[in-house]
């Protein structure tokens, strides 16, 4: 019911579509027209918003590590070089979301079985641990 919640609230603030009865995983379901990079400032900016809690974050921290996954798939180092600024955002986050990033980070798969993005979760789960952000 949080995460409900929490998908209808970013979709009113970010005037996204939040699927529909049959929407399983909305991050992964969100049309293409709503993964480009002006979309994707919008979801860094959304993600720091301090009014957002654990669940909204959850939902937009989803959806930025499946683009930047698009496209590291895409082209290897344009999506090195997105995660990178992505990361200077999420950073102080990413222990609050720690599950996450292990999902996204594929422990019990070799690389080659896991998501194009799982090498960057793993090193986020091998860093030392930051001081988690305020909420």
């Amino acid at each position: 019911m949080e995460t409900k919640r929490a998908i209808e609230r970013l979709g009113r603030d970010l005037g996204i579509p939040t699927g529909d009865a049959y929407t399983q995983d909305w991050a992964f379901e969100l049309p293409e027209a709503y993964r480009t990079d002006p979309w994707l400032d919008r979801y860094l900016e959304a993600f720091v918003r301090s009014d957002y809690g654990w669940h909204e974050r959850e939902e937009l921290l989803d959806l930025i590590f499946d683009i930047v996954n698009e496209r590291l798939t895409a082209d290897a180092d344009a999506g090195a070089r997105l995660w990178h600024r992505v990361r200077s955002v999420v950073d102080p986050y990413l222990m609050l979301h720690r599950e996450r990033v292990a999902y996204w980070a594929c422990p019990d798969f070799t690389l080659e079985e896991a998501f194009a993005f799982a090498p960057f979760a793993r090193a986020l789960l091998d860093a030392p641990a930051a001081a988690p952000a305020r909420r």
